[in-house]
Order: C-alpha cells, then structure tokens, then sequence
C-alpha cells in the first residue's frame, strides 16, 4: 500500500504543476515504473501490466480533457468574432433586465457569463438572447 501512495503522491505533484499527465515525459513515467518495481515486496510482487493500464487510462482521460478544453476555447473565439460582426448592426432580443429591445450595437464584451452586445441605447444584450439582426440602414 505504501507503493501506491509514493506514486500518488507523485502523481499529484505533477497535477499541481499545472498540465497534470499530460506533462509526464517518458522519463518521469520510466521513473514511476521503476520506483514501483523496487519498492515493490519480492515475495508478493505487484501486477506491472496492471500499473501500466492505469497509467495509460489516466493519460487518455487528460489527452481527451486537454482536446475538449481547447475545442472550448475555439468554439468562444469563434462565437467572440461572430459577435463583433454585428458591430453597426441594429439587433432584436432580450437585454439582461429580461426586456424585449431593438438598438443598434456598439461594442462587444466578453464576461464571466458570456459575450455581451452593448447597445448605443445602453441596453446589455447578451449574444444567446439575440433572435434578429438587420444591416445597417442606409444614409440618404
């Protein structure tokens, strides 16, 4: 049992540092496999394969966490750019008092709860409550 918690305390480490297993090179991983086999008790020897499916599995699991968080990110850049296309456009939707409003948008903010249109009429019209947008109106 103290062989497991040398290699989770190990582990733990490594998370802390910032990137968790995915920042476990071949050396470090090469270190754990080997910590593991000579602290291991001669006449009961631990099942390796079965470390080695572990390590493996939780490194799967980061890799794909890794891979969601940066689709994540993608997919708010992308709906940040989309957002500051409709800059001049004027707008239809809810503000953030839950009133219908109809203004043409300034500016857009990035906050904790989202993207945000900010309206020349000064309602806050966050960009999932949008339903209408019109080009800008011609000047005569």
């Amino acid at each position: 049992m103290s062989q497991i918690s040398a290699l989770s305390g190990s582990a733990n480490t490594l998370r802390a540092g910032g990137g968790g297993m995915s920042e476990l090179t071949t050396d470090d991983f090469m270190n754990i496999v080997l910590t593991e086999l000579t602290k291991q008790d001669p006449l009961s020897p631990n099942d390796t394969n079965q470390l080695l499916q572990q390590m493996a599995t939780i490194r799967g699991i980061q890799s794909d966490m890794d891979l969601g968080n940066s689709l994540q990110a993608m997919t708010e850049q992308n709906s940040f750019a989309s957002a500051t296309q409709m800059i001049g456009k004027v707008i239809q939707g809810m503000n953030t008092d839950l009133e219908r409003v109809e203004s043409r948008v300034v500016s857009v903010l990035r906050t904790q709860g989202g993207i945000v249109l900010d309206c020349e009429n000064g309602d806050r019209v966050p960009l999932d409550w949008v339903d209408g947008v019109q080009e800008k109106e011609s000047q005569p």
